[in-house]
């Protein structure tokens, strides 16, 4: 609640109502560790969420943190501190001592593979971005992926696995392995973010039920009135591969908003194929113009929440999807897969390329 009240002032501009909050959370955090308290509440998913990603003094928050993780077992709630220590000492350039953390993370992932799947803001988003942070060596250090792919298939989580691909992936990008990451998207059947096409934001009055110009055609030409400005289609690369299109970093304002991406998929023949998808927050798809999918829920996205099962046409097939947001994380997951969760090599995936896209196959 702090989180959320402190982004929806700065929202509105008053930065010093949210730091305000901010302070005021973080001082009774504090004093909770210092009185001895180790319940979920001082450490769970919500605490991790304010401690990464409130306006605070990282160091501080560094210090606090060490000093909680000193008086804990071998407990989620310790291993949930030592990931966010990972990556807050990347934030503050300290990568030694952040690989020191990262390279316990088996112990953590151990754990959290027991518990029902998590969303991207569950503690993934976290880790993607220490991937990024981490300055480059002669090669790819495959530390998080590794562990965590050997605890996916230690626990048999199918979703694991996909997510360590998708490090594996990031990874690729960061070092200009191109032709890595594209095998590995293709394998995993997602499109790469810079396939996507996005336009917002819209303003969010009722927007999941209101018809935006995008739903009714594609002109990649064409600008429209936006939340608080004219808005373009623009490319969604948002500088990271890690198969989510991150419409909060990509599109301001962020809250109170709607966005629309476009990817277009080639077929070498008509094929029955599942669309897996997770959405933060409402969000609509369109397939070839007709609507296959929609949900109404405001909750954080988890990678293969939804399947829809599709039947492709031979040639190109337009995706259109459809994502609103209040506040905090704003994006999208999208997979096309067999049903056993695998992609399909010969399904190749473009952005529009023109003015007024049409389909190649009626």
């Amino acid at each position: 609640h702090a989180l959320r009240a402190g982004l929806l002032f700065k929202a509105i501009g008053d930065t010093a109502a949210a730091r305000h909050v901010y302070r005021s959370y973080f001082d009774r955090y504090k004093k909770a560790i210092a009185s001895g308290r180790s319940d979920y509440q001082l450490m769970g998913s919500g605490a991790v969420a304010f401690l990464l990603e409130a306006d605070l003094p990282q160091l501080e928050v560094i210090q606090t943190l060490e000093e909680f993780a000193k008086t804990q077992g071998p407990t989620l709630e310790r291993q949930l501190c030592v990931a966010c220590l990972g990556t807050l000492y990347m934030r503050v350039g300290d990568y030694q001592k952040a690989k020191q953390f990262q390279q316990g993370l088996g112990e953590f992932f151990s754990l959290i593979a027991k518990l029902p799947a998590g969303g991207r803001s569950a503690g993934w988003k976290h880790l993607v971005e220490a991937i990024h942070l981490e300055p480059k060596g002669d090669s790819p250090d495959f530390t998080i992926p590794d562990q965590l792919l050997e605890v996916a298939q230690t626990a048999g989580r199918k979703d694991f696995e996909y997510i360590a691909r998708l490090f594996r992936a990031q990874y690729h990008g960061k070092y200009g392995r191109s032709d890595k990451l594209a095998a590995e998207y293709r394998d995993l059947g997602s499109p790469v973010e810079d396939d996507w096409m996005i336009i917002g934001p819209f303003k969010n009055r009722s927007g999941f039920l209101r018809t935006f110009p995008p739903e009714e055609s594609i002109d990649l030409t064409e600008a429209f009135k936006g939340a608080d400005r004219e808005i373009y289609w623009q490319a969604a690369s948002d500088g990271v591969y890690d198969g989510y299109v991150d419409l909060r970093e990509l599109l301001r304002p962020s809250t109170w908003a709607v966005a629309y991406g476009v990817v277009y998929v080639n077929s070498p023949d008509k094929r029955v194929v599942q669309f897996r998808l997770g959405t933060d927050e409402t969000s609509k798809l369109w397939l070839n113009d007709e609507l296959v999918w929609q949900s109404y829920r405001k909750r954080d996205a988890k990678l293969d929440e939804h399947m829809v099962t599709v039947a492709l046409r031979p040639g190109d097939n337009k995706l259109l999807i459809k994502v609103t947001n209040t506040d905090r994380d704003w994006g999208y997951y999208l997979r096309i897969t067999d049903e056993n969760g695998e992609g399909y090599p010969d399904l190749q995936f473009h952005p529009p390329t023109g003015e007024k896209e049409e389909l190649a196959v009626r």
